[in-house]
């Protein structure tokens, strides 16, 4: 790459979102063909959009965790329902990884209003991830409260809300 052409991707690049660039480089220099907006150029999503993309990256791990806490419930359920919730457990792990990945990585930034919000939910997301990998191996009820006694605990962390009220979305039921 020739000199003229880093100073001008450089100029580009950090004038990105802050108004129009203007080139400094030479008419007839050849320039890269223009690649995708990545979600740091590209404009932030709106609130119902944000709101909607953040509803559909949760769900599948909030439907897999209602499923696994029955195992919580001792005495509550049949040995079938212990064992779908088991299986439950066990794909927490990559379920969480995905979600943590989507949420980092959304096809256009967040509001700049949740921005902080969800980085904070994001690192929750990460010291729990750290432990429930450890419900990959779970096979018994006692494994599950075993293997969850080193997670951190989440009733207190109100990440998840503030997202959601940032959002425009009602609080998560307790």
């Amino acid at each position: 790459m020739r000199p003229a052409l880093i100073t001008t991707v450089l100029a580009v690049t950090l004038t990105a979102g802050c108004g129009a660039a203007t080139s400094t480089a030479p008419a007839d220099t050849a320039r890269p063909a223009a690649a995708a907006p990545s979600a740091s150029t590209a404009a932030p999503m709106s609130r119902q959009a944000a709101a909607k993309y953040y509803l559909a990256v949760v769900k599948p791990w909030n439907s897999l965790w209602d499923d696994c806490i029955v195992v919580e419930r001792w005495g509550e359920y049949t040995p079938a329902m212990e064992r779908r919730a088991l299986a439950a457990c066990r794909k927490l792990p990559g379920v969480l990884t995905k979600m943590i990945h989507e949420l980092e990585h959304p096809p256009a930034p967040w509001p700049a209003e949740a921005r902080a919000a969800m980085q904070d939910l994001i690192d929750s997301d990460r010291a729990l991830n750290y432990c429930i990998k450890q419900l990959r191996d779970v096979t018994t009820v006692g494994g599950y409260f075993q293997a969850s006694q080193s997670c951190p605990n989440q009733s207190g962390d109100r990440s998840a809300d503030i997202v959601r009220a940032h959002l425009g979305l009602p609080a998560v039921p307790k």
